[in-house]
């Protein structure tokens, strides 16, 4: 957070690193500056730093503007389509999270649910009191889906690390959520975004 304030900081940043160069690809002149510092940060804060998403950002440069790229990706995450001839596609991220998802526990799913809730960082004490849970079953489950790929570890200056689900998991989470008059309280509460023919627990949110 205020990295996007200090163009030097933010150009540290790898994620920042890899959208930029994906956009000179494209526009061999651009250099990160005050005037899209701002929004090429919550670029990369929304796509998670995901080298695959970032990519297909940098690509789109081609013909649309930053601003609109954010536009897109705040609605939703999975909303950057692969550009035309790339092997990649938008939906393998989407298979792979799923995938992933479906491997967890239905506990640590659950867990992973009640969080997903938050757009906020989250400490393991925090996470502990929210599910009502152990701290050392909160750390449990964090270690597993830090692991995974789907909780990054925030830079914090407090003496307690705080984590923060990704934005591509919540968007999953909270689409399964609003599905639910479609497919019945009872079923989607619990099935989660991995796949709706599996029963695990997703919370209620």
């Amino acid at each position: 957070p205020g990295a996007e304030n200090d163009v030097a900081l933010l150009s540290e940043v790898p994620s920042v690193q890899l959208l930029c160069a994906h956009i000179r690809a494209g526009h061999p002149r651009f250099r990160l500056d005050t005037t899209d510092a701002a929004v090429v940060a919550e670029l990369c804060r929304r796509l998670d730093g995901l080298p695959g998403a970032l990519e297909f950002a940098g690509r789109w440069t081609l013909v649309r503007s930053l601003a609109h790229l954010l536009a897109v990706v705040e609605h939703d995450p999975f909303g950057l389509t692969a550009p035309p001839m790339s092997q990649a596609t938008t939906r393998d991220l989407m298979v792979r999270l799923r995938r992933t998802l479906g491997g967890l526990s239905p506990v640590c799913a659950s867990f992973l649910a009640t969080m997903a809730t938050s757009h906020r960082s989250w400490s393991i004490t925090e996470a502990a009191s929210a599910v009502a849970t152990t701290a050392a079953e909160a750390e449990a489950f964090v270690f597993t889906l830090v692991t995974y790929g789907l909780v990054r570890a925030e830079t914090s200056g407090t003496d307690e690390p705080r984590f923060s689900v990704l934005n591509h998991v919540r968007h999953l989470y909270a689409e399964a959520r609003r599905d639910r008059p479609r497919w019945g309280a009872t079923v989607v509460c619990r099935t989660g975004p991995e796949a709706r023919s599996r029963t695990v627990a997703v919370g209620d949110g």
